[in-house]
């Protein structure tokens, strides 16, 4: 499947309308879909999304009385990604401070946080951690 647009493709998440947004509700315009489950893209389209859930995709949507207007012009939004095994120590912690103990227990613990908060804004919005604790990190989002 080759997905074709006239320009660069940026990944919108909602998570991205979660934390940059005050607004409960938003309306992104001209926005490409890939919704995951149709080859094409949906193009030039509109995303209503009411308290942090996708209500409706489609061209004109009625605009709802003091939803936040977003021009997402020329980008495509996709669903969050799934990452099956992803480890929240080893991720974004180089290996050199965990096996030859160079990090104290804060600084593991503020460069997990800030590595779960990079794999969110880098699309995933469902992570596995086989082998780590990740309920601190949970808690803290």
């Amino acid at each position: 499947m080759k997905l074709k647009t006239r320009s660069p493709i940026l990944v919108l998440l909602i998570c991205f309308v979660i934390s940059g947004y005050s607004q409960n509700v938003n309306l992104f315009k001209n926005a490409n879909v890939f919704d995951g489950v149709n080859e094409k893209l949906i193009e030039d389209t509109e995303i209503l999304i009411d308290i942090n859930l996708v209500k409706q995709i489609a061209k004109g949507i009625k605009v709802p009385k003091g939803a936040e207007i977003i021009d997402a012009t020329g980008r495509t939004v996709i669903p969050g990604l799934i990452d099956a095994h992803w480890d929240t120590t080893y991720a974004y912690i180089p290996a050199a401070v965990l096996l030859a103990n160079h990090g104290d227990m804060p600084e593991v613990a503020i460069r997990r946080m800030t590595g779960a908060k990079e794999t969110l804004f880098g699309g995933f919005t469902t992570v596995r951690d086989p082998g780590g604790n990740p309920f601190a990190i949970s808690n803290n989002f």
